[in-house]
């Protein structure tokens, strides 16, 4: 009979293309030999584009816990190590991702390839220390130095590493980058805070206290006998007289007391000086230090009868 029905026309697009899914870090981060380090500030962020049927949903997993529908970045567990983030994406028409993150892994679950980041959660800022490069002396509980001992600050971070270090003295508010040991050269108390800054741009902060000693010991001396009078306007005593020398030190206290008789060779002081020639003038130097080796220097003029 030659019957036929009407032919009928079905389009449709055939969609065998995966949604292409990538994570980006959102804060800090660093990268070594291909580790990856994060700070508790970091969030992941993953983005699944499918320019044909679209996207279904995008689901991830941290540390092999059950896979949860991705809504926003996210950060990672508050735990410091090694923490591993399972991710992929769907479209709708179940096609799932592929690979396409160069550092992703693709693994298979049931019938989904899904991605893998290792990843390592620092926490922690750098350990920081100081130390002192010249004289110093503690007294009781406080540090003595001097305008010429530098101080050294140094710090160590075992996980993404250490950044950079600065301090900060007195109080002011902006912090100077350390890059060799300093000096202070104002008298008096001074605080100093100083801070480790790690890769990831985790901080610690310590700080310590000390006092800039600049002054040098005040000489006090006395003669064994009074005296008889003047010479060449000089005060004049016999030629038995002794000399005996001291020095006071408002700081740290005196070290070593050292002195030269008319141009003779410099001798430690012990307990007096003696022997003095008759009918001359006598000079005698003094050189006093105390422990931070800060210097003082006197002459005494006298004329033995």
């Amino acid at each position: 009979m030659g019957n036929k029905e009407p032919e009928q026309i079905f389009n449709f697009y055939l969609d065998k293309l995966s949604p292409i899914l990538t994570s980006d870090i959102l804060g800090d981060r660093y990268i070594v030999n291909e580790q990856v380090y994060f700070s508790g500030r970091t969030k992941m962020k993953l983005t699944a584009v499918d320019n044909k049927s679209g996207i279904k949903e995008v689901l991830y997993s941290i540390d092999a816990a059950d896979f949860e529908t991705y809504e926003q970045p996210f950060y990672l567990p508050s735990v410091p190590g090694t923490h591993i983030v399972r991710y992929y994406a769907i479209d709708n028409v179940e096609n799932n991702t592929s690979s396409s993150s160069s550092k992703a892994v693709n693994y298979q679950l049931d019938n989904y390839k899904y991605h893998v980041n290792k990843v390592y959660v620092d926490l922690v800022g750098p350990t920081l220390e100081f130390s002192y490069i010249g004289n110093n002396f503690k007294a009781r509980d406080t540090m003595f130095i001097s305008s010429k001992t530098k101080i050294k600050i140094a710090g160590t971070d075992a996980e993404s590493g250490l950044q950079y270090l600065s301090y900060s003295l007195d109080g002011v508010l902006e912090e100077t980058k350390y890059s060799e040991p300093f000096s202070i050269g104002t008298e008096g108390y001074h605080e100093i805070e100083y801070f480790g800054y790690d890769n990831v741009n985790n901080r610690n902060i310590d700080d310590f206290k000390l006092v800039v000693d600049n002054e040098a010991p005040e000489l006090k001396y006395n003669f064994s006998i009074k005296s008889i009078g003047e010479e060449k306007g000089i005060n004049k005593y016999p030629a038995y007289v002794v000399l005996y020398l001291a020095a006071t030190d408002g700081k740290v206290g005196t070290k070593d007391i050292y002195y030269s008789l008319n141009g003779a060779a410099e001798l430690k002081f012990s307990k007096f000086i003696e022997g003095f020639s008759s009918k001359t003038e006598n000079l005698i130097k003094v050189r006093i230090t105390d422990k931070l080796n800060n210097e003082s220097s006197f002459e005494i003029k006298f004329y033995t009868e």
